[in-house]
């Protein structure tokens, strides 16, 4: 009785261990130019069945069993028909798909922002980077505010800086109609402040001319 008791113990022990994973393949490995199918199994019983594709007409996908004898794959560039690369030997491995990069939208500064040569010249004079920054930008909400009127002014510079609030005085001569008849320039004078606000002030004898379009 013992005897046989111990007879099934290890008839079960045994098939116990017979049970075990295992991965085959058709094509040995990885053969891109022929179309194989690679199976994953636990004793009779199939757990995965891969077969080698093209997922488009440049790239194969290709299955094979790892180290550890599990299923596995990789996408490769080659021209694939029907599972198999054409291109390539059984002994040749095509090149590896790299990852597809977006890239980068150039960075273009606008047309028509650069800074006239009067302005522009006063940056190289501020030593302070910090208030070259904030004088540039109010430079340019100057140039953005008054774009139309700016390519009539003549003699536009900048009159005075301050690098440590990043004020701007700016002067510029318009055309104005003195008396509503005759052409002529007036000075005016613009200020921007720290926030960005353009105030502007016109000469003493404004009352002399009007402003003009033409």
């Amino acid at each position: 009785m013992k005897r046989l008791l111990v007879l099934l113990v290890l008839i079960t022990l045994i098939s116990a261990v017979g049970v075990f994973a295992e991965c085959t393949e058709t094509d040995d490995g990885k053969d891109f130019a022929v179309k194989g199918t690679t199976t994953y199994s636990k004793g009779n019983n199939v757990i995965a069945e891969n077969v080698d594709l093209c997922i488009n007409s440049g790239t194969l996908t290709e299955y094979f069993c790892d180290q550890d004898g599990k299923t596995t794959y990789e996408n490769y560039a080659c021209n694939c028909v029907d599972g198999a690369c054409t291109d390539v030997t059984e002994t040749e491995e095509p090149a590896e798909v790299p990852p597809v990069e977006t890239p980068e939208e150039p960075k273009t500064k606008p047309a028509g922002t650069e800074l006239p040569k009067g302005l522009s010249v006063a940056l190289t004079k501020v030593k302070n980077e910090n208030a070259k920054q904030m004088i540039q930008q109010n430079l340019e909400r100057f140039q953005e505010n008054y774009q139309q009127r700016l390519q009539k002014m003549e003699g536009v510079e900048v009159e005075e800086v301050d690098e440590e609030t990043g004020e701007v005085k700016v002067k510029a001569k318009e055309p104005v109609k003195y008396f509503g008849l005759i052409n002529g320039k007036a000075t005016k004078r613009f200020s921007i402040n720290v926030e960005g606000k353009i105030e502007e002030k016109a000469p003493w004898y404004k009352f002399l001319y009007r402003e003009t379009t033409g």
